[in-house]
C-alpha cells in the first residue's frame, strides 16, 4: 500500500527503536513522520497526501471527505470473500496529553469499550461476539504517540454488519459516556497492562529516546503513561481530553475488503455527517525541536535483564519538510539501497569465523517529521562491545571512502526487484487487514497511498539509472556533516565513566586505517542436477479437496494443491525423518543447536553469504526446524522460481555445509538465550515450566549451558545423517502453481534423490509423554529486575489425533477464556488480557492440555491461580448459557471457509502418513457446525474438575547479579 521505500524498510531494515507490543489494546511507540506538519501549519484540516504530490494514488481506492472534515478511504480487496477490515484512525495520540494527563490517550481508548451512546458498559465485546467477531482477534485497538486506531475485522460485508461497525466507530468519536464507575474499574486494567508491558527493552527505550532526540516531547509522552498519573486521572480530565481532541477533522474511516464502495460511502455519510467538534478544531501541540548536532556524544545504559548488548551509532539532523513526491521517493530508495548494501556487509561479518557481532544493520528513519535519523546498529556479547563499535565505525568509513563493489550492487538490485515484483504480483490477494494497516501508516506518515504496481514501476525506473557512486554520495551526505551519537545498552559491568569509555573506543577505531572491500563475484549456483528425474509409481487426485498425491520410485511423497489465495506465490514444506522423536537420549538440547546452526552453515559448494548472493534474484528461501515428529525445510517463492526452491531444499538434504563458523556464532548467542530462559517469566515458562508439565522429559528442557557449549558440528552431522539421507519424507507444494508442472519439477529434484524409507518408524516409546499427577501446585522463582509474574493453570486433555474432540476442546477454551475475561480482567482488573491456550500434538497422541495464562502482579500470583482453577471447576460443575455458547461459537462458524495456504501446507505436509487428516478436513465444516453446548459441558466435566488443575506460578525474586 505504501510506496516502495516504506514497504522495503519493513522487510529489510533492523528495528532500532522498540515498536510493537502484543495484540489487544496495543501500546506502540512508532517512529513516523506524521505529526509536525499540522502544528507548523496551525490547523488539523489535512488534505490527502496525493493532493500535493506528483505520485498517483492507488487508482482502486475511493477517497472522500465530509463537510465536517471527516475523511474516508475505501479500497475494495478480493482477499477472503465476504470479510473485510474496518478502521477508525484518529489523529490523536499521547503527544496531545498535558503533564497531568500522561497515559490519557491510551486510557481513553480503553474507555471506548466501556459504555457509549448505543453500546452500554460491559456489553460491547459481547455484542461484537454475537456478530461473529472474536475478542482480540477481530476487535482491537492501539494507541501510539501520534495516533489511536480502532480495528474491526468484519465477518461479512452486508449492509447490517457494516452499518453496526460504523455505528460503533461513531460512538467512539463522540458518544463515549465516560462513567465514573467504569473509569475506576478500567483503571485497574490499565495498571495491570502497564505491569505487563514492563520489560528491559521498554525501560531502555525511554532513555534512548531522550538521548537521541532530547529536545522533544517523545520520551516524556510514552503511550502507557506513568503509574502515578494514571492513578490520579479524574473524570473531568477525561472529558477535557476527549472533547478537545476527538473531532471529525481528526478522524479517518478506512475500509478494505470485498465491499460495495457505494454502500460504504452512503453508510459513512449517514453515520458521521452530523458529527461536530465539541470544542472546535484545535491545532496540534508542539512536540519540540531538533537542533543540529556537532561532534561525538555518547551514553551507556546498563540493564541487567537484557540478554545482549546493543550499539546504535546515529546521525540526527533537522528534517526539511516537503510533500511526498517522485523525487522524494527516489531519494529514499537510493538511501535505502546504500543501507542495504552496508547491512549485507554486516551480515557477512556476523557469519564469519570469530565474528565480533551477532548481527548488524544500517537504516534511515524520519522521526515524527522533525528529524532525519541515520543509524548503524550492532548486537554483540558484553565483552565485545568495544570491538563491535569498531566494526560499525570502520565499515561505514570503508563504504564512504571506497564505495561498494559490483557484486554488492548487483545483489542489492536483485533483492529490490525480487521484493518489488513479489508485492506487485501478490497485490490482488493481500490480507485486508494488511491493506487497511498500510493505508493508515501511509496517511499518518504523510505518504501517498500508492498501488504495488506503481511502486514496482517507480522502482524499476530508479534502478535503471542508478549508479554505485550515487549511493555513496547519499551515504556521505547522511553522515559526513552530522554530529554522531553513540548509544550502548545491555548487561554491562563497566568501571568508571561509561560514556568516556565509548568515546575512547570510537577514537581508537577512527585511528585505524581501512582497506577497500574485496570485489567478490557471485558464484554459479552449483545444485541444478540431482540425477535422472524420478519416476512416479503411484498418483491419485483427491477430487473433492483438489489435492494431487504422488509417490516417486525413491519413496518420496509429494502432495500438491493449487489455490487462488496467494497470487503468484507458492509455499513449499519438506517434512522428513522423526524430528524430536529421533533426539538421542544423551544429546538433549541438540535440537536447539540444530535450529540455530543448520541453515547458517550454507551448502558444501556455497557459504551462506555466497548462497544468498547466488540466489538474490531467484525469490527462493529456506528455513529449518526440528519439529515434534519430523524435521522440516520450508520456504516460499514465485511460481517461476519453484524449481530453484526445490533445488535449494534438495541441496540442503544432500549437501549441507556444516561450516565451523556457525558453531562460533552459536556460542556467541548462547548466553543471551540462557538470559531469557533464566531471567524472564516467559523464558522460565517455556523452558522449566513446560518441561515440568511433561514430567521433566529432558527433550523439552534446555540443558545446562555448559552442556550446550560442548555440542559440535560432528554431533549435529551424526544426528542428521540418516534423516537427511534416508528418512521418510513428504513434500507439500501449495499455491499458485499447476500441479502437473509442480510434479515435473519435483521429479527433477526431490524425486531424483536416493531411495528413502517407505514407512516412518512407530517411535512408540518416544511418543510417550506424561502429565505430572502428584504435584498440583508448583512455583518457579527467578532473578529479574522486571516486577512481573505469570499465573499458569493447566488441565490435562487428550492429544491431537482425535480431531473432533480437539475441535470441541478448542471451543471449550473459548468459553473458558470469556469467563476469565469477565471475572479476572473486567471485574477484578487483575490482569491485562487472560489467554487460554490449547496444546495438542500429532506426535504425542495421549498428551495435551488446556492452560490459562495471565500476567499478574507478583503480590497477586498466589490468589489468581486458585481463582482461575475455581472458575474452571465452576464451569465443570455447572452449565453453559445459550448466549455464552453462541458468542464462543459464532466467530468460529463464520470463519469456517477462511482456510489459508498455511492450513493447506500443514495438512499436505503429512497427509499420506496420516490419511485420516484428509477425512477430518472433508468433514471439518459439518463437524464444527455439529458442536453442541452439551458437547462442551461434557468435556468441561471430564477435564476441568477441581482435582484436575495444576497451578503454576512464575515470579521474580531479586535483581540479576
Amino acid at each position: 500500500m505504501k510506496t516502495t521505500l516504506i514497504t522495503f524498510c519493513a522487510v529489510l531494515s533492523f528495528v532500532v527503536f522498540a515498536r510493537a507490543e502484543s495484540p489487544s489494546r496495543t501500546l506502540r511507540v512508532k517512529t513516523s513522520s506524521s505529526i509536525a506538519a499540522a502544528s507548523k501549519a496551525g490547523t488539523v484540516a489535512k488534505p490527502w497526501p496525493h493532493e500535493a504530490s506528483d505520485l498517483r494514488p492507488d487508482p482502486s481506492a475511493v477517497w472522500g471527505k465530509l463537510d465536517n472534515g471527516l475523511r474516508y478511504v475505501i479500497l475494495p480487496n478480493q482477499q477472503a470473500p465476504g470479510r473485510a477490515s474496518l478502521r477508525l484512525y484518529m489523529n490523536v495520540g499521547s503527544r496531545m496529553e498535558a503533564e497531568d494527563q500522561q497515559g490519557m490517550a491510551h486510557f481513553l481508548e480503553h474507555m471506548a469499550f466501556n459504555g457509549t451512546k448505543h453500546f452500554p458498559a460491559g456489553e460491547t465485546i459481547e455484542y461484537l461476539q454475537r456478530l461473529g467477531m472474536a475478542f482480540v482477534a477481530d476487535t482491537n485497538a492501539c494507541t501510539m504517540f501520534d495516533r489511536t486506531v480502532y480495528q474491526l475485522e468484519l465477518p461479512r460485508t452486508n449492509e447490517e454488519t457494516t452499518d453496526e461497525g460504523l455505528k460503533l466507530f461513531r460512538d467512539f468519536l463522540d458518544g463515549m459516556l465516560l462513567d465514573k464507575k467504569e473509569i475506576e474499574r478500567e483503571r485497574r486494567v490499565i495498571l495491570s497492562e502497564i505491569l505487563a508491558r514492563d520489560s528491559a527493552d521498554y525501560r531502555s527505550l525511554i532513555p534512548q529516546l531522550q538521548f537521541t532526540i532530547p529536545d522533544t516531547l517523545v520520551a516524556r509522552r510514552m503511550p502507557a503513561g506513568k503509574i502515578e498519573t494514571v492513578r490520579a486521572l479524574s473524570p473531568q480530565r477525561f472529558v477535557d481530553f476527549y472533547e478537545t481532541w476527538y473531532t471529525p477533522a481528526r478522524a479517518v474511516i478506512v475500509a478494505a475488503g470485498k465491499f460495495d464502495a457505494n454502500r460504504v460511502e452512503r453508510l459513512i455519510r449517514r453515520n458521521f455527517q452530523d458529527a461536530k467538534a465539541h470544542r472546535g478544531e484545535q491545532p496540534d501541540p508542539s512536540i519540540g525541536s531538533v537542533s543540529p548536532a556537532t561532534g561525538v556524544t555518547a551514553e551507556m545504559h546498563v540493564e541487567k535483564d537484557l540478554p545482549v548488548v546493543s550499539i546504535v551509532m546515529s546521525a540526527v539532523a533537522l528534517h526539511a519538510e516537503a510533500p511526498d513526491s517522485v523525487a522524494r521517493q527516489r531519494q529514499e530508495i537510493v538511501r535505502l539501497f546504500a543501507n542495504v548494501m552496508l547491512s549485507k556487509r554486516f551480515d557477512k561479518l556476523a557469519a564469519a569465523k570469530d565474528a565480533v557481532i551477532q548481527l548488524g544493520a544500517a537504516r534511515h528513519e524520519l522521526l515524527y517529521n522533525l528529524a532525519d535519523l541515520n543509524s548503524l546498529t550492532a548486537v554483540c556479547q558484553p565483552s565485545q562491545w568495544k570491538a563491535a563499535l569498531g566494526v560499525l565505525e570502520q565499515e561505514l568509513r570503508r563504504a564512504m571512502e571506497y564505495g561498494f563493489t559490483d557484486a554488492e550492487f548487483d545483489e542489492a538490485k536483485a533483492i529490490f526487484l525480487k521484493i518489488g515484483q513479489a508485492q506487485a504480483d501478490q497485490a490482488e490477494t493481500r490480507q485486508s487487514s494488511d491493506v487497511a494497516g498500510g493505508i493508515i501508516d501511509s496517511l499518518a506518515e504523510n505518504h501517498v497511498v500508492t498501488s504495488p504496481a506503481d511502486d514496482l514501476a517507480l522502482l524499476k525506473n530508479v534502478l535503471a539509472g542508478l549508479k554505485k557512486e550515487e549511493c555513496v554520495r547519499v551515504l556521505r551526505d547522511s553522515w559526513d556533516s552530522r554530529g554522531v551519537r553513540i548509544w550502548v545498552q545491555g548487561n554491562l559491568q563497566v568501571a568508571g565513566d561509561g560514556a568516556e569509555q565509548i568515546l575512547a573506543a570510537y577514537r581508537l577505531s577512527r585511528s585505524m586505517a581501512v582497506n577497500p572491500p574485496a570485489d567478490e563475484k557471485a558464484g554459479r549456483w552449483a545444485y541444478t542436477n540431482f540425477g535422472p528425474a524420478g519416476q512416479i509409481v503411484k498418483q491419485q487426485v483427491q477430487k473433492d479437496l483438489a489435492i494431487t498425491e504422488a509417490v516417486f520410485a525413491n519413496n518420496v511423497r509429494v502432495n500438491i494443491k493449487r489455490t487462488p489465495l496467494e497470487k503468484n506465490n507458492v509455499r513449499v514444506l519438506v517434512r522428513f525423518g522423526g524430528g524430536l522423536l529421533e533426539l538421542p537420549a544423551d544429546k538433549c538440547g541438540l535440537n536447539i543447536f540444530a535450529n540455530l546452526t543448520f541453515t547458517g552453515g550454507g551448502l558444501e559448494a556455497h557459504s551462506l553469504t555466497d548462497l544468498n548472493r547466488a540466489l538474490a534474484g531467484k525469490n527462493a528461501s529456506i528455513n529449518f526446524a526440528v519439529g515434534e515428529e519430523s524435521f522440516q525445510l520450508s520456504g516460499s517463492c514465485a511460481p517461476a522460481a519453484l524449481e530453484s526452491e526445490l533445488q535449494l531444499c534438495a541441496a540442503y538434504l544432500t549437501a549441507p555445509g556444516y561450516r565451523p563458523e556457525t558453531r562460533d556464532q552459536f556460542l556467541l548467542v548462547i548466553d543471551g538465550l540462557y538470559a531469557q530462559t533464566e531471567h524472564t517469566a516467559a523464558g522460565v515458562l517455556f523452558n522449566e515450566a513446560c518441561g515440568f508439565l511433561r514430567s521433566a522429559d529432558p527433550r523439552f528442557i534446555a540443558p545446562p549451558r555448559e552442556v550446550m557449549r560442548k555440542f559440535t558440528l560432528d554431533d549435529l552431522k551424526k544426528w542428521l545423517a540418516n534423516p537427511l539421507a534416508t528418512g521418510y519424507m513428504e513434500v507439500a507444494i501449495v499455491g499458485d502453481i499447476d500441479p502437473m508442472e509442480a510434479l515435473q519439477l519435483a521429479a527433477k529434484t526431490v524425486g531424483a534423490l536416493p531411495d528413502r524409507a517407505a514407512v516412518k518408524p512407530a517411535f512408540a516409546k518416544e511418543r510417550d509423554i506424561r502429565f505430572p499427577v502428584a504435584t498440583k501446585t508448583k512455583e518457579f522463582r527467578f532473578a529479574s529486575e522486571t516486577p512481573c509474574a505469570i499465573s499458569f493453570v493447566c488441565w490435562p486433555t487428550s492429544g491431537g489425533r482425535d480431531i473432533p474432540r480437539d475441535r470441541r476442546i478448542g471451543a471449550l477454551a473459548a468459553v473458558l477464556n470469556d469467563r476469565l475475561r469477565l471475572k479476572v480482567r473486567q471485574e477484578l482488573g487483575a490482569t491485562y488480557t487472560p489467554e487460554v491456550v490449547q496444546y495438542s500434538s500429532d506426535a504425542f497422541p495421549d498428551y495435551g492440555y488446556l492452560a490459562a495464562l495471565m500476567t499478574v502482579d507478583p503480590k497477586q500470583m498466589a490468589q489468581i491461580g486458585p481463582l482461575v482453577a475455581k472458575i474452571g471447576a465452576d464451569l465443570a460443575a455447572g452449565s453453559i448459557g445459550d448466549d455464552e455458547f453462541d458468542r464462543a461459537m459464532k466467530p468460529v462458524l463464520i470463519s469456517l471457509d477462511d482456510l489459508d495456504n498455511g492450513y493447506w501446507c500443514n495438512l499436505l505436509g503429512h497427509c499420506q502418513e496420516h490419511p485420516e487428516f484428509l477425512a477430518a478436513a472433508r468433514g471439518r465444516k459439518a463437524d464444527y457446525m455439529a458442536i453442541s453446548k452439551a458437547d462442551l459441558e461434557s468435556l468441561a466435566k471430564l477435564y476441568l474438575a477441581a482435582d484436575k488443575a495444576t497451578i503454576i506460578g512464575l515470579a521474580p525474586t531479586a535483581p540479576v547479579k
